[in-house]
């Protein structure tokens, strides 16, 4: 299904945010948007399947020019949500930025 994926432990892993990921994170966004609105400014818009799938390709495409590393997070397979880091090259630094399903919150140790 992926060609990069980071496991995390035995029920969590990091696998970059390619076209197989669109309709399930799309999904867990939809589901998520009264929580993400909060705090994304990019959540506040209309969210469709087909601007999911832009987001996507133009973050492989940052992730292919070195400039970001876009992630989905899965939990025993399932995509829970989505982690980030857009980098900075002038500045040799990066800055994360991660969230997760509302269900699958607190279960960190």
């Amino acid at each position: 299904m992926t060609g990069f994926a980071l496991p995390v432990d035995d029920d969590l892993d990091l696998v970059l945010r390619e076209e197989w990921t669109v309709a399930p994170l799309h999904a867990v966004v939809v589901a998520n948007l009264g929580h993400l609105r909060r705090w994304e400014a990019w959540a506040q818009g209309e969210q469709t399947l087909e601007g999911a799938a832009a987001c996507a390709r133009y973050s492989l495409g940052e992730w292919a020019a070195g400039r970001a590393v876009p992630a989905a997070l899965r939990y025993r397979g399932d995509v829970v949500g989505a982690v980030g880091a857009r980098i900075d090259t002038y500045a040799g630094s990066a800055d994360l930025g991660y969230w997760i399903d509302a269900a699958h919150q607190g279960g960190g140790s």
